[in-house]
């Protein structure tokens, strides 16, 4: 998958989205997972048994499952656990969508890309380390 694919943002997205109660179930939630879950099966990255083995999980587990994969896919960088303690500290005082708007915030405006890397790479990798 290309790490500048539109489909990593909408994936966040989504997430974001899930923490709305009015979200979950809306026909343009079940179309979102279904081309976010598709693009991922297309492109070789999951098989329909990660899917089955992930049934019991939320929407918002298997979707940053599949955050995970890119991210190992992608490379792990290096961030200041100064910068991460700061990011860590906010969640639980702003939703995820806040958090996701000031991580792409950060990104775009403090980070400076290497040859190769997008500020989807970046942005992905730094949710990742500042959840896990």
């Amino acid at each position: 998958m290309k790490t500048n694919n539109p489909i990593i943002k909408t994936t966040h997205e989504e997430i974001a989205k899930l923490q709305s109660n009015e979200y979950w179930g809306t026909q343009k939630n079940i179309d979102n997972q279904n081309l976010i879950y598709g693009t991922f099966l297309a492109e070789g990255l999951i098989s329909q048994d990660w899917l089955d083995d992930r049934l019991k999980h939320t929407d918002e587990e298997r979707l940053q499952d599949l955050i995970t994969i890119v991210s190992k896919l992608q490379g792990v960088y290096t961030w200041g656990e100064e910068t991460l303690g700061e990011y860590r500290k906010d969640i639980p005082l702003m939703s995820k969508g806040k958090m996701f708007s000031q991580l792409e915030y950060f990104v775009e405006n403090n980070c400076h890309l290497e040859d190769g890397e997008t500020s989807d790479m970046l942005f992905s990798d730094m949710i990742t380390q500042i959840y896990k």
